[in-house]
């Protein structure tokens, strides 16, 4: 497909595919450096994200967060390639957050609340096939060992509420391994079992392990880049 025909996609009147993009530090991009990355892999013809409660074009540093860049282009190229359809992404995400707090469903005015309303907003902005969520989330819950052993629970809670409220009971999911090897966080094997015990809940888990990591925690941009690569494959392979 070329950039032309994705291009003369966009254009058109048709629902637009849309995922959600969430998480905690490494969704943002957290060792990123925009200097360091390669124009190549900057921008993404045909993909747009929401920001200011507009869609955008997709490139990195044009604003869309305040530094750094996450997986998302890497996520829209493998996703416009394999479609030939334009992407339109909404991305809500905090360093440090936890399923138990920043996301719980039941807190008002945390993060849950603006991935709600921002979904929310960004899906009746024009006609939209919302193809699943990336969650890339749980280092925060593997601190302690109560918190990763309810990790299951909270999450399987979180989704129910989310896929209730956005309408959509079977929205694919994709979530990444936790392949840390800091010390900070030594429960990460209880989460990465939730995620797995959790595929007859449409979820599925992507490999991390062999991403780069300089601080044992975050990847660097070209781990982001295929980290948002694979996540868009295994949502395309959900979705047949």
């Amino acid at each position: 497909m070329s950039k032309q025909s994705i291009l003369k996609n966009n254009e058109t009147a048709g629902p637009v595919d849309l995922v959600i993009l969430s998480g905690q530090s490494n969704m943002g991009g957290y060792r990123s450096n925009l200097g360091k990355i390669l124009p190549a892999r900057r921008a993404c013809l045909g993909a747009s994200i929401w920001h200011n409660k507009v869609w955008a074009p997709l490139e990195v540093g044009s604003g869309y967060q305040k530094y750094g860049a996450g997986p998302e282009v890497g996520f829209a190229r493998a996703w416009t390639k394999t479609t030939g359809k334009p992407l339109h992404i909404v991305k809500v995400c905090k360093g440090g957050a936890s399923i138990w707090r920043e996301y719980h469903p039941h807190l008002p005015g945390r993060k849950f609340s603006e991935l709600l309303r921002e979904t929310s907003d960004a899906l009746t902005s024009q006609p939209h096939r919302l193809v699943g969520l990336a969650w890339f989330q749980g280092e925060e819950d593997a601190k302690r060992f109560e918190w990763a052993e309810a990790y299951q629970q909270r999450f399987s809670e979180f989704l129910e509420i989310f896929r209730v409220k956005l309408g959509v009971c079977r929205l694919p999911v994709v979530c990444a391994e936790l392949s840390t090897t800091n010390p900070k966080f030594p429960y990460i094997a209880p989460v990465n079992a939730a995620f797995k015990a959790m595929k007859a809940e449409n979820v599925s888990m992507i490999k991390t392990a062999d991403f780069p990591k300089p601080d044992g925690v975050h990847f660097t941009y070209r781990g982001l880049f295929e980290l948002g690569r694979r996540a868009a494959n295994s949502l395309y392979q959900q979705q047949r």
